[in-house]
């Protein structure tokens, strides 16, 4: 996490807050900005190199780690959303489902 160490405190945190859902208002928020700048500061702070390096660093090892690439979760999703739900249950008499 070398990219990490060139930044101050409050802008590892935002680069930290930033990868949990990828909400630049609310990592700026979460990271200690006021929340009336918070949308400039963080479009400011994804502008600097050393703050696009830290996130392009820790991005690369999130996914190492998970060993998943987006393009793994887009197509379950593509499961999910397609998916057929009578597959996995029917109504009863009485409306009620029932697990399959």
């Amino acid at each position: 996490m070398a990219a990490l160490d060139q930044l101050t405190q409050k802008q590892q945190r935002f680069v930290e807050e930033y990868l949990i859902d990828l909400n630049v208002t609310q990592a700026a928020i979460r990271a200690g900005y006021s929340a009336n700048s918070a949308r400039q500061q963080a479009h400011d702070l994804l502008t600097k190199p050393d703050i696009e390096a830290a996130v392009a660093e820790l991005r690369r090892e999130q996914s190492e780690r998970c060993r998943v690439k987006a393009d793994d979760v887009i197509a379950e999703l593509v499961k999910i959303g397609f998916a057929n739900l009578a597959d996995y249950y029917s109504l009863t008499e009485t409306a009620r489902p029932t697990w399959i």
